[in-house]
């Protein structure tokens, strides 16, 4: 756990971990400078599975692998100091790293709560592995407080990148989920607080941080695709671009490269494919001037789209 100005809620987030049924474990604390009372909240907290340390600032990545480095077990679970776990949290996703040997990390559905607590969403990301893998190459697929994930994989693929040029989460998600299975508990075991002065607020390069991570999940296992075409990939989503039917149909078969890689199964690829005709009708083939021009746009990209899956 990651510590920064929380002391309005890092009581809670901790006894939330104490208070789980399975009780086995050990809660590591990193303090990264906070400059309010957090140091004092948690140093008052005297279970002995507690481990605190403390640091002068360096930032999320940096206190996250600053509590790595600490650990013992064979699993590690991820949890911010403004959000809750469930009592059963750990306990189901336990059970569930025992059931498949091949699981790489595995999270949660969670509630969005307001900063009182008071539910105002929920994040329910897909459950199974190839819709993970897929999204995952545009958007992180797990919410980070209820992450768990194997000590060995992160031997193998590594810890946070404290690069500033992408999320932290998202980052090594991404390179998880590529050394083995993944998977979302369909429950939701967590309550995901949303403050004004977290980091999807007040990080103002956010959408930069994205495309870089998409840059590098899309070149994973491509290295001959010109750059122009990862680039507009990349972007996705993010700003509607115009193109030419050309660049749209070598996007399209860019990608459904990536679907034939992650699967080999047909309802999972024919699923994946209509997500990605969705995601690719944000490009504007012909510019939105009205309502005629509009639908003359879909249907130009309905006519790319479908030519580009016959060949």
């Amino acid at each position: 756990m990651p510590v920064y100005n929380a002391e309005a809620y890092v009581a809670e987030s901790i006894g939330s971990i104490l208070g789980q049924t399975h009780t086995d474990l050990e809660l590591i604390i990193v303090d990264d400078g906070s400059t309010d009372r957090s140091r004092d909240v948690v140093r008052s907290i005297t279970d002995p599975r507690v481990i605190h340390i403390e640091q002068a600032n360096k930032g999320v990545a940096a206190a996250l692998n600053t509590a790595l480095a600490l650990t013992k077990g064979a699993l590690i679970a991820r949890q911010d100091a403004d959000d809750v776990s469930l009592p059963t949290r750990l306990e189901r996703q336990l059970q569930r790293f025992r059931e498949e040997p091949e699981l790489a990390i595995c999270g949660t559905w969670a509630t969005i709560t307001d900063a009182i607590g008071e539910p105002t969403g929920a994040h329910e990301h897909p459950t199974d592995h190839a819709h993970i893998r897929y999204r995952l190459l545009f958007d992180s697929q797990f919410v980070s407080s209820s992450v768990m994930t194997r000590a060995s994989i992160l031997a193998e693929v590594g810890c946070f990148d404290t690069d500033q040029r992408v999320f932290e989460d998202y980052d090594l998600w991404s390179r998880i989920a590529r050394a083995g299975r993944t998977a979302n508990l369909p429950e939701h075991l967590v309550k995901y607080r949303v403050l004004h002065t977290g980091l999807s607020h007040t990080t103002h390069n956010a959408d930069e941080r994205v495309v870089e991570q998409r840059r590098r999940n899309l070149r994973h296992g491509d290295t001959t695709t010109e750059e122009r075409i990862v680039e507009l990939s990349a972007h996705t989503g993010i700003t509607h671009q115009h193109v030419n039917s050309a660049d749209l149909r070598a996007v399209h078969h860019f990608l459904l490269g990536h679907i034939d890689r992650l699967t080999r199964d047909g309802a999972e690829r024919r699923s994946l494919r209509a997500e990605l005709k969705q995601r690719l009708m944000g490009f504007h083939l012909v510019p939105h001037t009205g309502t005629v021009s509009s639908v003359l746009d879909r249907l130009s990209k309905e006519f790319v789209l479908c030519t580009t899956s016959l060949e």
